[in-house]
């Protein structure tokens, strides 16, 4: 059977760890234990670009077809993500910036040339490829709003009890990856 559930948070430190707990909370009473860290480390990248960049409220959402599980974040700015490049050799990059910097004497360790763009550290801006490498497809839809949601495709685990009763073909609500979903309320719609 299908599901559907969202949660608009907001733009707060906190959020990639409530989007976290929504989640895996979704998780728990879909049947979708199998899934679940990888889910949530999906989510909890896509939430924090967009807390870091965006910061704005972001609204959550996971759907469940017949063919896939999908998580998608909206925020409030149009600015796509941006996959860095591949790193073959981070340790090598921190030893040469280890080198430029130990000349310097400076009380801050976080020194000027340890940031790479706009994503801060060199040890961030690599999140996208954590997505892309965990999920099946990902990608970006558009809002009307000068928003984004920003989705990634998960395949159902092996032996999901209630793919036989999934009618999320018919054309009830479109996710932001286009697949078709429609919400058959039931017990796992129940907080416990």
């Amino acid at each position: 059977m299908c599901r559907q559930a969202s949660a608009v948070l907001p733009a707060s430190p906190s959020t990639p760890r409530d989007a976290r707990r929504f989640v895996g909370e979704l998780c728990d009473r879909w049947g979708l234990g199998a899934v679940r860290d990888d889910l949530q480390l999906v989510l909890s990248e896509l939430v924090t670009n967009a807390m870091l960049h965006a910061r704005t409220p972001v609204t959550v959402t996971m759907c469940v077809t017949s063919r896939a599980v999908e998580i998608d974040v909206r925020d409030g700015d149009a600015r796509v993500p941006v996959v860095r490049p591949f790193r073959t050799d981070l340790l090598g990059d921190v030893d040469s910036l280890t080198q430029r910097t130990r000349s310097v004497d400076d009380a801050d360790p976080r020194h000027p040339d340890l940031a790479v763009g706009e994503a801060g550290s060199i040890a961030a801006g690599r999140g996208m490829q954590i997505v892309a490498g965990l999920s099946d497809r990902w990608g970006i839809s558009s809002e009307p709003d000068d928003g984004k949601q920003v989705w990634a495709l998960m395949p159902l685990p092996d032996g999901w009890p209630y793919e036989d009763g999934c009618v999320c073909d018919c054309e009830q609500t479109t996710a932001a990856s286009g697949q078709h979903v429609m919400h058959n309320s039931g017990p796992w719609d129940r907080v416990s």
